[in-house]
């Protein structure tokens, strides 16, 4: 999994934050902590990698909100946690409001994320008219999907991104699990993805609702020579054994799925 390195800059002047180039903001300027937090998290999701937000609320509240955006999105959103790798904040505040600069690094590219999204979609619809009227089936095939399209490679460019995956078909297990998340997500099923520690190392799988219920899925340690089901819909007592994560975050798994 990835490691994220947090910079934080905060300065007072004009001058310093005029330093970084400045994209120009043509929508109608937020004035709440909700639309702040919006319009940061909608330039993460196109991978914009240089953007200015002016901000025309409380420059006191703003001071203190604008570093905890993205720590925020990237704790919450699993889109956003997926592809941001390293970034910077340098703002000022005022007394009508404040304006802060965001320098990103990804994971992939704009075009390599949207290819893949598309990739995404058109994977998903096959699986949909194939098996219309069962969820259980669709949730198997994206695993099956997944495993038997990708290799474990530390190594590759894009090995944390759906990209990685869906054309490169080597990923380490972040991007396994972001494009289960994906796929499952265009199906309509309940996904979370989680973060936690397996085998001693940072890990990524995911949980999917199935039937009213919670279930365990880890594409990652299902890939081996051929396609394994050791870790598919399973309780969280039997992934407890060698995974570990914040339990209370998420729902709980009580059984492992016993398929008909």
């Amino acid at each position: 999994m990835k490691r994220l390195v947090i910079i934080v800059v905060s300065c007072l002047s004009l001058l310093i934050a005029g330093t970084v180039e400045l994209t120009s903001v043509r929508a109608k300027s937020p004035s709440t902590m909700k639309e702040l937090k919006t319009s940061v998290e909608g330039h993460l999701l196109k991978l914009d990698k240089t953007f200015t937000v002016k901000y025309t609320g409380n420059g006191n509240e703003f001071s203190s909100y604008v570093n905890q955006i993205i720590p925020n999105a990237l704790a919450k959103n699993p889109e956003i946690d997926s592809i941001v790798n390293h970034y910077t904040v340098t703002s000022y505040k005022s007394k009508n409001g404040g304006e802060a600069t965001f320098n990103v690094s990804y994971f992939t590219s704009k075009a390599k994320q949207a290819k893949a999204l598309d990739k995404i979609e058109r994977v998903a619809k096959k699986i949909k008219k194939k098996y219309p009227d069962s969820q259980y089936k669709q949730i198997k095939n994206v695993h099956n999907y997944v495993v038997g399209q990708t290799k474990y490679d530390s190594r590759e460019a894009d090995r944390y991104s759906i990209y990685g995956v869906i054309y490169d078909g080597r990923a380490v297990c972040q991007g396994y699990a972001m494009t289960t998340y994906y796929l499952l997500k265009e199906l309509g099923i309940d996904v979370h993805y989680v973060t936690g520690f397996a085998g001693g190392e940072n890990h990524a799988w995911n949980k999917v609702k199935l039937n009213g219920k919670w279930y365990n899925l880890d594409t990652t340690w299902d890939d081996s020579s051929k396609i394994s089901y050791r870790y598919f819909l399973v309780s969280d007592a039997k992934l407890a054994k060698n995974h570990q994560w914040n339990v209370s975050a998420f729902p709980k798994a009580l059984k492992t799925y016993a398929a008909k």
